[in-house]
């Protein structure tokens, strides 16, 4: 009987560790992923806050109990960002979409101002996840 060959373990190793490609996904691909993750993140924080914000001015423990459950969306899919990303990146890319999103509800439901200096604050957040994307592209 004919032995099957017997792979090299460092090959297979570089293949599977390239930076390019790891845990099937390339570097775009989980960054589309966890930025899903973190939009949903950045949305349940905003409800989770109102929630909050308003059960601490009507003296209502509803609201405590909503603002939990919306917080219980951000801790889990935190939990599912980490085997994409680490915890630098996924915290930069939070708290940058958290900024534009505070803004943007800001002018649309409290009829906040909007400025020069207001959309430049956007386009430098989100500047700074794309610049984030793109160290991980380098490697």
């Amino acid at each position: 009987m004919e032995q099957p060959e017997i792979l090299s373990p460092v090959p297979l190793a570089r293949e599977i560790l390239s930076p390019e490609i790891i845990g099937g996904k390339t570097p775009n691909e989980k960054f589309w992923i966890v930025l899903g993750f973190i939009f949903i993140i950045a949305l349940a924080e905003a409800c989770g806050q109102f929630s909050l914000k308003q059960g601490n001015g009507k003296g209502d423990k509803k609201y405590l109990v909503l603002g939990i459950f919306f917080y219980s969306f951000v801790c889990y899919f935190l939990f599912r960002s980490y085997s994409y990303e680490g915890l630098a990146h996924v915290n930069l890319m939070w708290s940058c979409l958290s900024i534009v999103i505070a803004y943007i509800s800001g002018i649309i439901f409290f009829n906040e101002v909007c400025n020069r200096y207001t959309i430049l604050a956007i386009g430098l957040a989100l500047t700074a996840i794309y610049v984030s994307h793109l160290s991980d592209e380098v490697g």
